[in-house]
Order: structure tokens, then C-alpha cells, then sequence
């Protein structure tokens, strides 16, 4: 018998109804992760620059397979009618359409800042606060299916925001943030306004006084069914850094700092145009701006207040590891990349997905830095690398069956110090010739796509040795299987550009006149 009437009449109310009723609804296509759904937004700017004479599933298909490095990670997408996963972006705000096809899509502002930083996986975590606040404004349509009431036929809500704010009602009441996915399905992903926030709070409470409420037979009636498999936006909670999600298990904030951060969030929410507003193309419109991304809903970008981040195409690599796994550890700690685990080395070919240089004059910004443990991890993760790549040496001319040579490869970076422009002494094999190769390894728990450090002293030993010095790109440091792309003093001046970073001051000399 439960006690509540009104509690009891809400969810008769959902049975009675239907369950596929009235609750938030999006495609049943599957969200993957951010970082697809930017390539494939990417695609629809592509195709608007094409000649279209392919079609746009064809289109679409053809760029995953030109493109080696996304047709690996999401072999799925090159198959025919996978170009339908184009609503996702759609749903993110990164693209628009007006009818019913793709070839006349367009991608948004919000598109087109985004992209502007986000170009690779580390910028994924480098800039995730972009992320983050493109999700925020998310909305969802309410699903009605004809037998809701027409009132809420085009209605749209601000779906993150309203977890936000049960999320921190709870907190604020009961000292802790814990909602179960339960009282997701059965009460938030229910609520169609964002002013009905208190009733959701007040279900939740008196779901919460019930004997055993999670076993009742309301919970088999209405969560357990077919249509809760169609709800496929799980993946977006996992970007939300300030929200713990446990898969179809629960939602609490993820640390004390979150508290802070949700409270200033909701109260610019609460105090914008946008609060008040459920109608579902002033939000859409809103999801495709560039506005939001400083943290007001009504402001234009800043780009020195993303979280107060510098340009990382003009920092030091071991930086941008460090600002990577910071953030890493912050969103998932079993994403820190543990070097030690990578025990061999797979040759690849080099990149044509690798980093353009596209610096700009960006105004200073301050940040604090531990450069002494970044220097110290630098160190670590150099002798990781030179050691996979002595290995892979030594083994290269075993199975080449020159045993002698192997004894003769030499790691001159430790016997004979640093400063020669290179690090390990091998040799190869020219028509015939035993000829010495200078080897400068260069590792990094980035991936193949990311620039590199390089020294003066480096390009001087490169232009003297020519196609016999090589540098050994060792990527993707902390997986079982590192990769390298190798490329010789020759293809390095033509397949690279290279910025000065640091400058050497001198006094001036005297100006002398004749």
C-alpha cells in the first residue's frame, strides 16, 4: 500500500497514458562521443563546399574512408546509411537543416567556434570547458506521440539545466547530490518545464519515504520496459566534468567544487531570457549560437576566458601533456596514461592528419605552472621512448640477420650525454653498405597528430646527416602498443614548418657611424 495518493496518481497517470509518453525524446540514433560528432559536422561543411556530384551519404562514407585515422577508430561509419548518424550533431547544435535531407545542411556558429580549438583528442580535453558548454545548453523535445496534451506539443526543455537544478536541490536539502537513474526515469526525464522543478523535488522526496519503493511493481511497469533502451543520450552525461554518472545507476556531483560551479550556472540561468522559455526554435536557436561559451547565456566568446587557457599551439609540449592529464584526472582518473604500460612500438606511416601550424597573436594570459614536475616527467617519458626505440633497433637488425650490428647500436644519449642532436646511434643497410643512421627519438603520450619539440642544434645535425639522421615520433605513450612515424633529415624541411618559441637575449651593440 503506498502512502502517498499523489505520488501513486502521478505514476497510474503514466501507465494509464502510456509509458512512451511524455517524457524527453531523442533520436534513436546513438550518441559516440563529442569528438565524432565534430568530424561529422566537419563533413557537412565539406559537402557544402563540394561540387556535389556524390550524393551525401556518399559523401559521407568516402570521408571516413579517406581518412585513416577515423576509419580505424569508427570502422562502423563507412557503411551504407550511417550517414544518418548526421542528426546527432544536429542535435548538439553543431549543424542545421530546414528540411528533411542533408545537402542543403549548414553548420552553426557554435560549430565553427568550437572547431576553431577543438582540432584532436587532446583538444578535447585541453578545451572541455567548450564542451561542456555547448551540452548545458541542450534541450530536448517532450515526446508526446499525438496522445499528449496539445499544450505540450511544442514544448522543448533545457535538459541539463533541469538536472542541474534537482541535482543541487538535493544537495542543498539533504547534504548530499545522489540521484538514482530510477528517479531519473520516473520523475526528471518527466518534467516538461523547467519551472516544474519543485513538483519533480517533491515526487522524488515522497518516492524516497515509501517502503521499498525500488522493488514496487511501478518500477517493472515503467522503467524496466523496451522504450528506456531508446533513451540515447548517456554518453553526453559522461562530458558533464561537474556531474559523477554511473551508467543506469546514478547521478551526484562529482566534488565540493562542482557545488560552487552549478550554483553560478543555474543563477545566470535563472536570471536570462532563456528560463523562462519552452518554445522549441528560440532554444534551437540559442544551441546553435556561439553564445554562452564565457559562462553569461546572452555574451559573445572571449577567447582569453576559456578557462583561462593560452594558445596551445605556442606551449611547450610537456605543458600540454600536463593541462591533458589534469584534466583527465579531474573527468576520469583511469584515463591518466601510465607510460610504463607501453612495451613495443608500431611503425605507421606520417600522418596527413598532423597539426598545421595556425598560430596566432593571442593576448597574454596568466597560468601557473609546476615546471619541475613537468621537466621531470619530460625526462621519464624520453628514456621510455629511447628505450622502446633501442629495442626496436636491435630487433630491426636481428631479423635482418646482421647479429654484429646489433652489438654496435648505441644509446649515445646516456653513454656520451646530451647535446649531439641525437640519441641513439643504429645502422641500416644502402644497396649493399653498411651506413650509420643518427637517431633523434622524440615521445609522447599525444597522439601521431601532435607537433613536436625540436632543437637548433637538432635541425644543424639534420641538415648535415641529410636522409641518414631520423627522428623517431614515438606516440600514444601509456598504451600497450606505442606508435612511431619516422621521417629523415631530408623530408623533415619539406614536410614540416617550425616556430621559434623561446629567444636567447643579448645587450645590443653600440650603433657605430662611419
Amino acid at each position: 500500500m503506498m502512502k502517498s495518493e499523489k505520488l501513486k496518481r502521478y505514476l497510474d497517470n503514466i501507465i494509464e497514458r502510456g509509458v512512451k509518453v511524455d517524457y524527453w525524446f531523442m533520436t534513436k540514433q546513438t550518441g559516440s562521443d563529442f569528438f565524432l560528432d565534430l568530424f561529422i559536422a566537419q563533413i557537412v561543411e565539406r559537402y557544402q563546399l563540394s561540387d556535389k556530384t556524390l550524393s551525401y551519404g556518399e559523401f559521407y562514407s568516402k570521408q571516413f574512408k579517406d581518412n585513416t585515422a577515423m576509419s580505424e577508430k569508427y570502422p562502423s561509419q563507412i557503411g551504407e546509411n550511417t550517414y544518418r548518424n548526421t542528426i546527432i550533431p544536429e542535435y548538439l547544435g553543431l549543424i542545421y537543416r530546414n528540411d528533411n535531407d542533408y545537402d542543403s545542411a549548414e553548420v552553426t556558429d557554435a560549430y565553427k567556434l568550437i572547431s576553431k580549438y577543438i582540432k584532436t583528442y587532446e583538444d578535447m580535453e585541453i578545451y572541455h570547458d567548450l564542451v561542456e558548454r555547448q551540452l548545458e545548453k541542450l534541450s530536448f523535445n517532450i515526446l508526446n506521440i499525438n496522445r499528449g496534451e496539445e499544450k505540450y506539443k511544442n514544448i522543448t526543455i533545457f535538459a541539463i539545466m533541469l538536472l542541474y537544478k534537482i541535482l543541487y536541490e538535493l544537495y542543498h536539502h539533504y547534504g548530499s547530490s545522489y540521484l538514482s537513474y530510477n528517479e531519473f526515469i520516473l520523475f526528471v526525464m518527466r518534467t516538461k518545464t523547467y519551472a516544474d522543478w519543485p513538483s519533480c523535488l517533491e515526487l522524488i522526496e515522497l518516492s524516497r519515504e515509501e517502503v521499498d519503493f525500488n522493488q514496487s511493481s511501478y518500477i517493472d511497469k515503467i522503467v524496466n520496459q523496451q522504450y528506456v533502451n531508446d533513451i540515447r543520450f548517456d554518453s553526453f552525461f559522461n562530458e558533464l566534468s561537474n556531474i559523477k554518472y554511473i551508467k543506469k545507476t546514478s547521478f551526484e556531483f562529482a566534488n565540493d567544487e562542482s557545488v560552487s560551479y552549478i550554483k553560478a550556472v543555474l543563477n545566470k540561468f535563472e536570471n536570462s531570457k532563456y528560463c523562462e522559455i519552452t518554445d522549441k526554435y528560440v532554444m534551437k536557436e540559442f544551441l546553435c549560437s556561439a553564445n554562452y561559451f564565457d559562462g553569461f547565456l546572452d555574451s559573445n566568446l572571449d577567447v582569453n576566458n576559456i578557462n583561462n587557457l593560452l594558445a596551445v599551439d605556442s606551449l611547450d609540449e610537456g605543458v600540454i601533456e600536463d593541462i591533458v592529464d589534469n584534466k583527465a584526472k579531474r573527468r576520469n582518473p583511469g584515463r591518466v596514461r601510465d607510460i610504463n604500460n607501453t612495451t613495443s612500438v608500431e611503425i605507421i606511416e606520417f600522418p596527413d592528419t598532423f597539426k598545421e601550424n595556425n598560430s596566432k597573436n593571442y593576448a597574454p594570459t596568466v597560468r601557473l605552472y609546476n615546471f619541475e614536475k613537468i621537466n621531470e616527467r619530460n625526462i621519464e617519458k624520453g628514456n621510455k621512448a629511447e628505450e622502446l626505440i633501442m629495442k626496436f633497433e636491435k630487433l630491426r637488425l636481428a631479423e635482418l640477420g646482421y647479429i654484429k650490428l646489433v652489438e654496435k647500436v648505441e644509446h649515445v644519449s646516456k653513454t656520451k650525454g646530451d647535446g649531439l642532436g641525437y640519441d641513439i646511434l643504429s645502422y641500416d643497410i644502402i644497396n649493399g653498405n653498411v651506413v650509420p643512421i643518427y637517431i633523434e627519438v622524440k615521445g609522447t603520450t599525444l597522439d601521431e597528430n601532435s607537433p613536436f619539440d625540436i632543437t637548433k642544434n637538432e635541425l644543424e645535425i639534420a641538415k648535415i646527416h641529410g636522409k641518414n639522421y631520423k627522428i623517431y615520433r614515438v606516440s600514444s605513450l601509456g598504451n600497450g602498443v606505442a606508435k612511431c612515424f619516422i621521417i629523415d633529415g631530408e623530408e623533415l624541411f619539406k614536410k614540416l614548418d617550425f616556430e621559434a618559441i623561446t629567444f636567447k637575449a643579448f645587450k645590443k651593440g653600440s650603433d657605430k657611424k662611419e
